[in-house]
């Protein structure tokens, strides 16, 4: 009888003791993963994390969808809004290579190349498809040189004899162009030269006029900048966090002294690890010369794996004269593109061109920007911006990065080509840069994070479940063994042959 009492009490033991470890495991052992990882992620000389952070594998394509107007003719003379027609989209594969320019205890500096070479296989149409765009570059210079000599005595005089020139050269609002001229290689404006001799005759010679024009013009095979950012020795939340751009902690676009000019964020590729739903990731971007920032939507899953999807939020681009947070991005006060939802003056880190920002279609912007044009059809599916990120690590294993660029256009009454039009946001092209884990990576992260965690907790969970059957098992064995013979349990044939 002693030895059984000894044994139950043996097994509760052991139970309770299974249960408790158990427990702590399943509470802890996530944390031990995630101190790991936080081990293997700071960018030192030598280290893996290095090596991928410089080689980016990922497969990335960059489409580029124009905005065809097939009423120029209209618009031209004021009589109609512009009908827009979509052609494309032209599907670039995109590589990233980071080259390491310095790296020391706690920080890193680099530069991040990016190349482009055309997939037709993706594509709809070829380089070669000949697209009817507005004229952009006869547009911008029309209203750089209109700002320059707006005060100036010889202001009829400069501007017929611009006219002039324009008119010889046959310009007008919209012109014929490849795809391939109006992406990368550019193509030449016959008459900048004639114009910039003219011009120098008015002592007008501090005007940047370039004789090649291309959207993307000098932006394949190309760098955006340098980079100084923590390395995530000292402290893994700053992980990959910019400090400097081109050796400045602030851009200079957006006025002086002002937050709209912090450079704030990573460069968008990875985050800090241990994720946070609550989280508002930042990200500083060369290419609108500002920093935005992205919030929590929902939990989705990528190839398996569980991740955070993240997106803009539609206060990023509520209008400057609305909004405290955005006006110092109104750098030209008054300015009726201030008064949009979902736009972006683009034009102090344009070189003053008449450039806005937006999400395509006008997606999630001020209805009259969509009723100024004919043709537009905005679809969150289509048109938004999101990063899934996976929250143990803060990498970003699938992505659709959505930009419109658009040119606005001001009816000016003493230049040609603007005489007769409407004041307009008129969209040119909108593109997307999308990045989707392989699914060979995937398959590696899944065997050293996600099921290690998933094997683990069911281990913790089973150990767990055997630990309470112990505790119950001893304990039920436990009360028999003291329950008293009287109430029964012991012997009750026995009783009622004895009593006849």
């Amino acid at each position: 009888m002693f030895g059984n009492k000894t044994c139950c009490y043996s097994i509760a033991i052991a139970g309770i003791a299974l249960t408790v470890l158990s427990t702590v495991g399943l509470i802890y052992f996530p944390a031990i993963i995630s101190n790991k990882i936080k081990e293997s992620l700071p960018l030192t000389e030598g280290s893996a994390s290095l090596e991928r952070f410089s080689v980016v594998k990922v497969p990335i394509t960059m489409s580029f969808t124009f905005f065809e107007v097939t009423n120029w003719l209209e618009v031209t003379e004021g009589t109609a809004k512009p009908r827009l027609i979509e052609r494309g989209p032209y599907v670039f594969n995109e590589k990233k290579r980071k080259e390491i320019v310095n790296v020391s205890e706690n920080h890193l500096t680099y530069r991040q190349y990016k190349t482009f070479q055309f997939n037709a296989n993706l594509s709809v149409g070829s380089l070669e498809d000949e697209i009817t765009i507005v004229n952009v570059p006869a547009i911008v210079m029309s209203g750089l040189i209109h700002k320059k000599v707006a005060k100036s005595p010889l202001k009829g005089t400069v501007l017929k004899a611009v006219e002039n020139l324009m008119k010889s050269d046959n310009q007008k609002l919209y012109t014929k162009r490849s795809v391939r001229e109006i992406l990368f290689e550019g193509y030449q404006i016959g008459f900048i030269a004639e114009l910039k001799k003219k011009l120098a005759s008015f002592g007008i010679t501090q005007l940047n006029l370039p004789d090649t024009f291309g959207l993307f013009l000098g932006k394949n095979g190309t760098h955006d900048g340098e980079f100084f950012v923590d390395n995530g020795a000292s402290d893994v939340s700053q992980f990959t966090q910019i400090q400097k751009w081109q050796g400045k902690e602030k851009v200079n676009f957006w006025g002086k002294d002002t937050h709209c000019n912090h450079i704030n964020g990573t460069d968008g590729a990875q985050f800090h690890p241990d994720l946070q739903r609550t989280d508002k990731l930042w990200v500083f971007s060369p290419e609108l010369c500002r920093s935005i920032f992205l919030e929590y939507i929902k939990d989705s899953e990528v190839k398996g794996i569980t991740t955070y999807q993240f997106s803009f939020p539609e206060r990023l681009l509520t209008a400057p004269s609305k909004s405290i947070e955005n006006e110092c991005f109104c750098v030209k006060k008054n300015d009726p593109i201030c008064n949009f939802d979902g736009l972006m003056d683009a034009s102090p880190c344009k070189k003053g061109a008449p450039i806005a920002l937006s999400s395509p279609h006008f997606y999630n912007g001020d209805r009259r920007l969509q009723k100024g044009v004919i043709g537009l059809n905005p679809r969150k599916e289509l048109h938004s911006t999101y990063l899934n990120i996976e929250p143990n690590t803060g990498f970003v294993f699938d992505a659709a990065q959505r930009l419109q660029i658009n040119l606005v256009i001001r009816n000016m009454p003493d230049v040609m080509l603007l005489r007769n039009v409407d004041d307009l946001i008129l969209p040119v092209l909108w593109l997307q840069e999308s990045a989707s884990i392989d699914d060979d990576s995937a398959s590696k992260f899944k065997s050293k994070v996600t099921h290690t965690l998933v094997i683990a907790n069911s281990v913790f969970v089973t150990l767990i479940f055997i630990g309470i059957v112990l505790i119950f098992v001893s304990l039920a064995r436990i009360l028999l063994e003291h329950l008293p013979a009287s109430q029964g349990y012991s012997s009750p044939v026995a009783t009622k042959i004895g009593s006849t």
